[in-house]
């Protein structure tokens, strides 16, 4: 762990006790308010919280997820600064990690790495595919993405989460998320297989590594 890493982890903890430990609610007070703080200090929208409202094309109300936002959010507040490509889609910045650890000659910090054989660690991002693309893998997610620069490829729905604690003696780890479960930040726990690869490497798009 380095102090960044250090820092992301403990900004996790405390985004996830201001939430109870994943009791509290997107629209009750005051958790609405903490979730237009990720909005803001985020991805800087303004006039959002945790009870905005927009409407599809068919007229039906829906919430906007503030997943990567979270993320976001975690990423400023503990210091990334430039090196983190800040977005309310995780699929644009989880693309550029991964088109960055092709690029043997990119020094960006964080870098795409094949959840089949890499080994996650503190501060890492673990990210999957959801919804309709639930099935998108690191094999083929830069595919479905296309060609063009980020952030003008294909959006595809998936959702990050932060590696908090790594427990190798019982083969498993944890990560910190927003917007999970009903509306809340939350924490999960994954298992790992012997080598300290994740059980479930084969089902997701990526493990960002973070090199700060």
């Amino acid at each position: 762990m380095s102090a960044f890493t250090n820092k992301v982890a403990a900004q996790c903890r405390t985004e996830l006790a201001r939430f109870k430990n994943g009791q509290g609610r997107e629209t009750n007070d005051p958790y609405t308010g903490y979730v237009g703080e990720y909005w803001l200090v985020g991805v800087k929208v303004k006039n959002r919280d945790g009870r905005t409202t927009f409407h599809d094309r068919d007229g039906n109300p829906f919430r906007p997820a503030w997943s990567a936002a979270f993320i976001s959010f975690i990423m400023r507040k503990s210091g990334a600064g430039t090196q983190f490509y800040y977005h309310e889609g995780h699929i644009h910045y989880v693309v550029k990690a991964l088109r960055d650890a092709k690029d043997p000659a990119s020094s960006a910090k964080f870098l795409g790495r094949d959840p089949r054989t890499y080994v996650p660690k503190v501060g890492d991002l673990i990210s999957a595919g959801r919804a309709a693309s639930r099935n998108v893998t690191y094999s083929d997610v830069l595919r479905k993405y296309g060609t063009k620069p980020v952030d003008g490829g294909n959006f595809l729905p998936s959702h990050s989460d932060i590696v908090i604690e790594v427990n190798p003696d019982k083969r498993e780890l944890i990560t910190v998320g927003g917007n999970v479960e009903t509306d809340t930040v939350g924490h999960k726990t994954w298992k790992l297989k012997a080598d300290g690869t994740l059980q479930k490497g084969a089902s997701l798009i990526c493990v960002i590594e973070c090199l700060l």
